[in-house]
Parts: structure tokens; sequence; C-alpha cells
């Protein structure tokens, strides 16, 4: 770690620069190959057995583009612009964030004027969530364009960006966003991440009812949202007019022939053995995972109640399902915590967007899940502002649940304005 540290800062930058490119040329070729229906072939395909102008340059990063230009008949004029934007909104992803979170401790109580200097233990920890946080913002990107062509999120985007956040809080439970740094005797030190527990940035006082082994409390609860999560990513098809027998029997045989089938059963039988492998061994690798499992169930619980609610008011799929996947993957990086505040925040940097779009008499579909991934972004950079603000430090504890539900009431009723609004105008 020490080596890494006496690296001037302007290289260090630079080099991450560079390595955000190259990962957002990585995120273009995801784009064109993870969506479900690409609108255009991919620009690295060879359209016939005589195409000889490709060659592995076309493969480099901005250069790269330059070449593929000569494409532009076939693609469309201008096709390889968007591209090069996304590399360079990469490579600027990996610098600014390691600027942020590293050279300015912005995601600390204080920022660089900390009333302790921090060891090489402590640095490392900021570096494994730095990487955290630039491999969610690599995969958010991804999903990004991906709805904004499609208006869709596909499952190879979200499923394993969760699954890395569930093992990444396994292995490294220091990579959650961070409440303070505390000293411990004989001159070592540990980042009291914000976890599961309310409030939770105090590990010394986790509840004896959510510690490992022996606790089945919590590995039930553990359980319930990773089994959860799996059946989410199964197609849904209950028809219970025919007969209960029936519709049983509907709902396994389209679970089992859905494309996705073979994968989720390998994510649920190895899932649970880590869970409860981890379960076992106990201390901060099962605070970690427990915290990531529960921001799993939160994230994708809030916007799949979303999606009960303006299907009930607005008589229409509010949401599509692949935000409340989108959503679930954000929550096992980041807890429960910051779910609730992206939540609410995601719907403001929409309104704009939609105010504006309403008024120039564009289409009245707009894909909410780059808002969730922007609003996620924002509450990661301004981490201590929105903890303080907004923090969930209420008093007494069963201030939140009240907090929360009220939120939800206002969200009801303004779904019910907007339907109210909706059929006065005669919109469809």
């Amino acid at each position: 770690m020490n080596v890494i540290l006496a690296v001037p800062i302007g290289f260090r930058l630079l080099t991450l620069f560079f390595v955000g490119v190259w990962a957002g040329n990585l995120a273009n070729s995801a784009i064109y190959a993870w969506a479900f229906e690409p609108r255009r072939e991919s620009p690295w395909l060879r359209r016939h057995p005589r195409d000889d102008k490709s060659h592995w340059l076309d493969l480099l990063p901005l250069y790269g583009w330059r070449r593929l230009r000569r494409k532009s008949g076939e693609l469309g004029r201008g096709f390889w612009l968007r591209p090069i934007v996304v590399e360079l909104l990469a490579g600027g992803l990996f610098a600014g964030l390691y600027y942020w979170e590293i050279e300015r401790l912005a995601l600390l109580p204080g920022g660089g004027a900390l009333p302790l200097a921090l060891n090489a233990d402590t640095w490392a920890a900021l570096h494994v969530a730095y990487a955290g946080h630039v491999l969610l913002f690599t995969l958010l990107l991804i999903g990004t364009f991906i709805d904004f062509d499609e208006q869709t999120i596909p499952d190879a985007v979200t499923m394993p960006a969760a699954l890395a956040g569930l093992i990444l809080a396994a292995v490294f439970p220091s990579s959650f966003m961070p409440g303070y740094v505390v000293a411990l005797p004989a001159g070592k030190q540990q980042i009291e991440i914000v976890s599961a527990a309310f409030p939770g940035c105090d590990l010394a006082n986790w509840p004896a009812a959510l510690q490992g082994a022996p606790q089945i409390f919590s590995l039930l609860i553990a359980l319930a949202c990773f089994w959860m999560w799996c059946a989410a990513l199964l197609p849904w098809l209950w028809l219970p007019r025919r007969g209960w027998a029936k519709a049983v029997r509907l709902f396994v045989a389209c679970a089992l022939r859905s494309s996705n089938f073979k994968f989720v059963a390998a994510a649920f039988a190895l899932g649970t053995a880590g869970i409860v492998l981890v379960w076992r061994a106990g201390g901060l690798p099962w605070i970690g995972l427990l915290t990531s499992l529960i921001g799993l169930a939160a994230g994708g619980g809030l916007i799949w109640l979303v999606r009960v609610i303006g299907a009930v008011t607005l008589r229409k799929e509010a949401m599509g399902f692949g935000d409340v996947t989108l959503m679930a993957a954000i929550g096992s990086f980041v807890g429960w915590q910051a779910c609730v505040l992206i939540f609410f925040l995601a719907p403001c940097l929409g309104l704009a967007l939609g105010l504006a779009q309403l008024i120039l008499g564009g289409g009245r579909q707009i894909p909410y899940g780059p808002f969730l991934c922007l609003a996620t972004l924002v509450i990661v950079l301004a981490w201590q502002a929105c903890w303080k603000v907004f923090g969930l430090y209420f008093d007494p504890p069963w201030l939140v649940p009240a907090v929360m539900g009220f939120c939800f009431l206002a969200l009801f009723l303004m779904l019910g304005a907007l339907q109210f609004v909706r059929q006065r105008l005669g919109w469809e």
C-alpha cells in the first residue's frame, strides 16, 4: 500500500483515467452484446468474408472509433460519437472517484482534516471501497445506455452486479459506505461501516440476534433475502382461476422453461452454501454479507412496492422489472440506508427531464434506470453531507419507520394525483 501512495497523485490519476477508458471500451462492447434486441449490429462485426478492413486496431479505445468511421454508411452517420463519450466518461469516473475518495477523503467525516493519521490497513480498505464503487458504476454505465436504447435493463447487467456486491461484502466488509475511522489498541485502526443494524456505524454494538452462528434468526433473515431475490429473477405466471393445482403446475413449468433458470438455480445453490459458510465463520465477514443481503432486499423491495402501487393507482406498469433488479444490485453495494436516499432522490432528478419532455411534446415514456444510477452517484459523492442531513440518526429509533411510512403515503398520494391529471388531460 505504501508503494502505491508513494506514487505522485497526478500519475495515479492519469493511469486510472486510461484504465477507465479501457473499461469504457469494454462497457461499449457489453452495451452491444447484452442488449435484448440490439437496434444495430456491433461495429466490430465483419459484415462479409471479404471485409479485409477489419483489424485489431479497431478494438482500441478512442482511436479504434476513428478507424470504424468507415462503417458510417452501414451504421449511421456519427454512430461512433456516443461510444467515445462513454469511454471518456468512464475514464473521468475512474480518475475523479479516486481523487474524491482517496486524495480528498471526502467520504469520511472531516475529509482531509481527520484527527488521526491513517495507517496502511485503513488506506487499503479505502482503496478496496473505491474499487467496489468503480465496478458498480461501470456496470451502471452499461445498464444506463441499454435502458436509453431499449427502455429495459437486462439481467446480464444486474445479476452479476448483485452477486459481485455480495461477494465483495463478505470478503471486504469495509467496502460499504463509511462512518468513522476509530483508533484501536496496538496502533490499529478500523473504518466503522454503515452496516445493516441501525444506526449501524458502531460494530462493537452489533445486535446479538444478528450475529453469526449459532444465531439461527440472522441466518433465516439472510436466506430469506437471497431466496426472494432468486425467486424474483424467474418469470412469474400465476393464474389461479382454473384451480390452485393447475396454477402451481403452470408456475413451475414457466420457471423451468425460462432462459435464465440454469443460472438462477446455480446461483441459488452456490449462494445458499456460501451464506451458510460465512454465517458459521461469523465476525466482520458475516456483518458485511448480512448488510449486503438486507440492502439487496431493501433496494429491490422499494421499487417493487412502487410497481404494485403504480399498477393499482395508474392501472398500468409504472416501472419495469429491470429497475427492481437494478436497485437490488445497487443495494448490495451500498446498503439499505443509502438505498432509501437513492429511492427518493431519483424521482427528483427525473422530474425536470419529464417536465421538459412534456412541454416540448416528446414521448411520455421515460427510462427510470438512468436516474437511479445518477442518484447513486450523487449519494456516493455527497455521502457525508447526506448522512448528516438525512442521515438516519433519529432519536428515538422508531422515528425511522415512521418517516419512511409518511414518505410512502406521500408517494401514494402523488401517484393518485398523477392519475387524476392524466384522466383530465386525456392521456393514454
